[in-house]
């Protein structure tokens, strides 16, 4: 990360739920709890068993207001994290240049206000595009929208448009810069197979994940870039990222 800071192509990076736990945003499994709850019936009535609790499944069985009255008690009480605060670390100090996020929450936006840093922010469920040479640098782009913006991207339908709509981002965030993947499994949504797709070992990749050994379908992704992509395995988020923003030397 020195070195590619010093060569002017600092890092990009994409979070998922694993980073937004601890600020208090539950996983996906967690969420599917709380619908059957309250709308067991509606799944019941419109799923097949093996799809009873797939999040993207139990999320196309709610209104878009059932949706924004699932998650706001969440989004409402989420707070800032040591995970967020480190990567605003890293950003401040020039280690990372963009963040790519399926989170809805606005923790990493907050993060780095706390530290004086306000990257652009972008919102790519609600606006999409094919071109990215309009990103400021450095940025936070949303991939499945905010919490509180117009468009929640939570169902499978949904998802899989949009990783249409994303294949242009991702094919300039993985080729332009070395990248980060820390909280994501990759399994949760249609966005990993545009990923894979994407990404052609142009530059090194690196995937932290909390199990000790990569899935399959992880290991089958890191296998296209050779010895220059790596799993880092019984990666805490949080652990993980101060232990990263300390070796940097730019923990607060």
């Amino acid at each position: 990360m020195r070195r590619a800071r010093d060569d002017s192509k600092p890092f990009h990076m994409l979070t998922g739920a694993g980073c937004s736990l601890s600020a208090g945003i539950p996983l996906a499994k967690a969420l599917v709890n709380e619908i059957h709850e309250k709308y067991h019936n509606e799944c019941r009535q419109k799923l097949e068993e093996e799809q009873l609790y797939e999040y993207g499944a139990c999320m196309s069985c709610l209104t878009l207001n059932e949706r924004r009255d699932l998650l706001s008690p969440h989004l409402d009480g989420a707070k800032i994290n040591w995970a967020h605060l480190a990567i605003a670390c890293l950003i401040k100090a020039g280690y990372v240049t963009r963040v790519l996020t399926f989170n809805f929450d606005s923790v990493l936006a907050r993060a780095c206000g706390l530290v004086g840093l306000y990257p652009a922010t972008y919102d790519f469920a609600a606006s999409a595009s094919d071109v990215t040479s309009h990103l400021a640098s450095p940025a936070i782009i949303h991939l499945h929208g905010q919490g509180f913006a117009h468009r929640l991207l939570n169902a499978d339908s949904e998802t899989a448009e949009n990783a249409i709509n994303i294949r242009p981002l991702f094919r300039n965030t993985l080729s332009q810069h070395p990248f980060i993947v820390i909280g994501y499994s990759g399994v949760s949504d249609s966005v990993f197979p545009t990923i894979k797709d994407q990404y052609h070992g142009e530059e090194r990749l690196y995937w932290a994940g909390h199990s000790e050994t990569p899935s399959n379908s992880v290991l089958e992704f890191l296998n296209k870039g050779g010895n220059t992509a790596e799993y880092l395995g019984n990666s805490d988020a949080d652990d993980f990222l101060i232990n990263l923003a300390r070796e940097l030397e730019c923990f607060p």
